[in-house]
């Protein structure tokens, strides 16, 4: 039987907040969702409604019950401040959300647990509707490098303040000048979109990413498990790998890249990220 949002009093809390409210049964199946919980993850109530809410992982901020897997270890007797949530999405990418649980009974008295989700689309401004133009680079799309830096020194702060773990991933246009020298801006400018895209296609919705140089372009990510970088950084390769041989950029493009996972303030991350950079393609 479906969670009746009227009759449990919780309209106003659905309706009225920018964040993503998700109402979870005894068996950790999704009864409810609001519409920003649809618009932050992609699901459809009718496709995700009566299914095993798909956790893949769950931090605790400030406790030493630290990166308890699976959804058995939400801890349903009382509330649950300060946690991240890693959640799967319909496209087969993961996203990692700040989260706050709370323990709830509908009128019959049936135990369920309500999750909220910060929206941190629109604490960004990373939904299309919400992006100023004064936020991005007009060649990319991305943002510039001045937002970006302020958005990356914010991160910094919840880290430090909150604890987890930040990673960057470096990606140097080597010939675009060239390009541009020998087949015009429009030509380089072209290319140009085309290395953005493939960077942002290999990013989650939370992850920052920005033009940050002439020829750069950085990918802040954002609560990524240490151990998981290296895995990131060499699907970027391959996508890139495959666009070059599939002819898929104008003219064959020469791409550097480096990573660094991050603990310092975001002047000090740009000068280490460039320090990592290594020729690839």
């Amino acid at each position: 039987m479906a969670f009746n949002i009227d009759e449990e009093r919780l309209k106003p809390l659905f309706e009225y907040t920018s964040d993503g409210v998700i109402i979870l049964d005894a068996s950790m199946n999704i009864v409810a969702l609001n519409p920003s919980a649809e618009e932050m993850t992609g699901w459809t109530p009718e496709a995700i409604i009566g299914k095993k809410f798909p956790m893949d992982q769950l931090i605790y901020l400030e406790s030493d019950r630290n990166k308890a897997p699976g959804g058995g270890f939400l801890n349903w007797e009382e509330p649950n401040f300060n946690i991240q949530i890693e959640i799967a999405l319909p496209q087969g990418n993961k996203v990692m959300l700040p989260a706050i649980g709370f323990p709830l009974a509908d009128s019959k008295g049936n135990p369920h647990y309500g999750l909220i989700l910060e929206n941190m689309l629109l604490k960004y401004g990373v939904g299309e509707k919400l992006i100023k133009n004064d936020r991005l680079d007009q060649a990319t799309g991305l943002y510039h490098r001045a937002y970006f830096e302020e958005m990356t020194g914010e991160e910094i702060k919840r880290m430090k303040k909150y604890g987890g773990s930040l990673g960057a991933i470096l990606v140097q246009f080597e010939n675009l000048p060239s390009i541009i020298e020998s087949y015009g801006l429009s030509k380089g400018n072209e290319s140009l979109r085309h290395v953005g895209d493939i960077v942002k296609g290999n990013a989650r919705n939370v992850d920052l990413i920005g033009r940050t140089g002439e020829i750069e372009l950085m990918v802040l990510l954002i609560n990524l498990d240490p151990q998981k970088l290296t895995a990131v950084l060499n699907r970027l390769k391959e996508k890139f790998i495959y666009a070059n041989q599939g002819h898929l950029f104008p003219v064959p493009v020469k791409i550097n890249i480096g990573k660094i996972l991050l603990n310092r303030d975001h002047e000090e991350i740009f000068k280490r990220v460039k320090l990592s950079l290594e020729k690839f393609i």
